[in-house]
């Protein structure tokens, strides 16, 4: 038996066409099956994968304009003399918070993961 869309040939007993999914029909006497669905998981697919992108990039982008604020800063009040120094200790200060942020969104990403692929 062959599929009527694609001319595939069909194995004995499928529903569906192997290769173009198109229903076999109604050969058991019953209402033909469903064909299956992705289970409308891709909104929590991409909100996982945007969380684990956005997650580092924010803390990225903190980083860079707190590094930059304390450079510019320390600059204008000592004229450029340890405003590289400065700003590299106001970067560690910060280092907790951008790790935290950092990892939040990777964390949550995982869990929108999970969660689209058990649905």
């Amino acid at each position: 038996m062959f599929c009527s869309n694609c001319g595939e040939k069909l194995v004995g007993g499928a529903a569906f066409c192997s290769n173009c999914g198109t229903g076999i029909g109604n050969i058991g006497g019953g209402p033909a099956p469903a064909p299956p669905s992705s289970g409308g998981n891709s909104g929590l697919r991409a909100f996982g994968v945007i969380s684990m992108i956005a997650g580092p990039a924010i803390a990225a982008i903190m980083g860079f304009n707190a590094y930059n604020d304390a450079y510019s800063r320390y600059a204008f009040i000592w004229g450029g003399r340890g405003a590289g120094r400065h700003a590299q200790a106001a970067l560690e200060q910060m280092f907790p918070q951008l790790l935290m942020v950092a990892g939040l969104g990777i964390v949550i990403g995982i869990v929108f993961l999970i969660a689209a692929a058990k649905k």
